[in-house]
């Protein structure tokens, strides 16, 4: 049987990040906290949603129009040997995906 020591880290890592771009008001803390965890979440839906800024050599598009990068592999990389679609969404703005996850619409962003 497999460990999910890895995963488990990656899946705090994921929190962590979703959870530094959202502020919360002390007394919304209790409620968000009651609320289902983006982690549980991405499971149960078997979707993560990612956004990305592009920046060369981190993310960038290649001839064919395809996402490429340090940031795509580590992406990919994350999720490897899990059972979650990867979706991500190009945007070069912090706001845009500050707000994405704020409704969330998004999950994890890089900005390069």
């Amino acid at each position: 049987m497999k460990s999910n020591k890895g995963f488990k880290t990656v899946t705090g890592i994921i929190l962590l990040i979703a959870m530094i771009g959202t502020p919360v008001a002390a007394g919304d803390l209790q409620h968000k906290l009651a609320e289902e965890s983006t982690v549980e979440q991405i499971l149960k839906r078997g979707v993560m949603r990612v956004g990305i800024s592009t920046f060369v050599p981190w993310a960038m598009k290649d001839k064919t129009g395809k996402l490429i990068g340090f940031e795509i592999d580590e992406n990919y990389t994350l999720l490897a040997n899990q059972r979650i679609e990867n979706v991500i969404q190009k945007n070069d703005t912090k706001a845009y995906f500050t707000k994405k996850i704020e409704n969330g619409n998004l999950n994890l962003f890089y900005k390069s």
